[in-house]
């Protein structure tokens, strides 16, 4: 997670240093974005976008999802270029795997609700394949062509459909497995969050409009089950009114488990969660969130294979200190409580209830 951030931290410098060897924004609409964000993008009459992407096919001989996403920067409406990571949801008789790359978009209609898309990415990854014998490794490089059609939500957000085809090369080493069976047509659905259009996000600024935008957010939750510690990741998607207030859903799952009797223990949770932004056209400022639902904590037996778990109530509240990175991006480091109601085979509320420490990277047309 540490090199995500870095590669993200490298890519945005090299863009604004760029952005500073221009002789200025465009005359037309005043840029004050500067006043903003860290690394203004918008100095090169640039936008950007985030989200998540959900990639659907056969991995070796099993129907797999790929989560993750893209980060990409809008050259102008019609062509972007973007940063990749995508990962496999959970182990696939053994398999475990992840790539990222860089790519590029090329979009038909950009002034339309409906536009259609042109992509694709060159990378490299690594798989993971345990047998009962033994463990191995394998790195790989990966080209992906897509072909998606897209409905504007609003002028911040839009949705993909489309297919693509993913040709792995270089696997090695991985006993009964070859290229192919990485290989193959996907099915893919892609949400995006960010300015599209950086004009029309100027000139909204400096007519003091008040807009209704969608927010995208991913998350990564350090917190305490049962007084040990476990990683949690999440997202979750927002309705952001008048740039202060949201509502949405948001939800965590376990990235790690805690022993407890022997068997690794995991939770689950999600649900309504709403915001409330503090200045938020700061370039620091702070904000205010809490989620209410309900989650699941349980384990599968090592034995038998059997599910043992419970359903019950969470209440969970985090105070952020947000930082505007750019115009479309935004990070948050936050502090809270989880609030877990019940009792589970010996747990009781205070075995499943901590304080928790949250990254958050969120993504729209701030």
């Amino acid at each position: 997670m540490r090199s995500i951030f870095t590669v993200i931290s490298i890519f945005l410098l090299i863009l604004n240093l760029n952005a500073l060897t221009e002789t200025g924004p465009r005359k037309d609409v005043p840029n004050t974005s500067h006043k903003y964000s860290l690394f203004p993008l918008s100095n090169n009459d640039w936008g950007g976008y985030g989200g998540p992407h959900f990639k659907l096919g056969k991995i070796h001989e099993d129907f797999s999802m790929i989560g993750g996403g893209p980060i990409g920067i809008v050259i102008d409406p019609s062509f972007s270029v973007f940063m990749s990571f995508s990962y496999l949801e959970a182990d696939t008789e053994g398999i475990d795997m992840w790539y990222g790359g860089f790519g590029s978009e090329y979009i038909f209609f950009p002034e339309k609700r409906f536009q259609l898309y042109l992509k694709g990415l060159i990378g490299y990854g690594s798989v993971d394949y345990d047998t009962e014998q033994s463990a191995h490794n394998s790195g790989f490089f990966v080209f992906e062509p897509e072909v998606l059609a897209g409905l504007k939500i609003t002028e911040f957000d839009r949705v993909k459909l489309g297919m693509g085809y993913r040709q792995v090369m270089g696997i090695h080493d991985l006993p009964g497995l070859s290229n192919t069976d990485f290989s193959g047509f996907y099915g893919i659905v892609q949400l995006d969050y960010g300015i599209f259009d950086i004009q029309k996000r100027k000139e909204l600024l400096q007519s003091r409009e008040k807009f209704n935008i969608l927010s995208g957010t991913y998350s990564i939750k350090f917190t305490k089950v049962n007084n040990q510690y476990v990683i949690l990741d999440g997202g979750g998607t927002r309705f952001i009114v008048n740039r202060k207030y949201a509502i949405g859903a948001s939800g965590y799952r376990s990235l790690s488990t805690v022993d407890y009797k022997g068997q690794e223990l995991s939770l689950a949770y999600g649900g309504i969660w709403s915001q409330y932004i503090m200045s938020p056209l700061k370039k620091v400022h702070f904000s205010f969130s809490s989620l209410l639902g309900v989650g699941g904590i349980g384990y599968v037996n090592q034995e038998s294979d059997e599910f043992t778990g419970k359903v019950m109530f969470v209440f969970e509240t985090d105070l952020f200190l947000d930082i505007n990175i750019t115009e479309f991006m935004r990070a948050g480091i936050g502090w809270g409580y989880r609030l877990m109601t019940g009792s589970f085979n010996g747990l009781n509320t205070w075995d499943m209830s901590d304080n928790s420490a949250t990254i958050q990277l969120r993504f729209g047309g701030f």
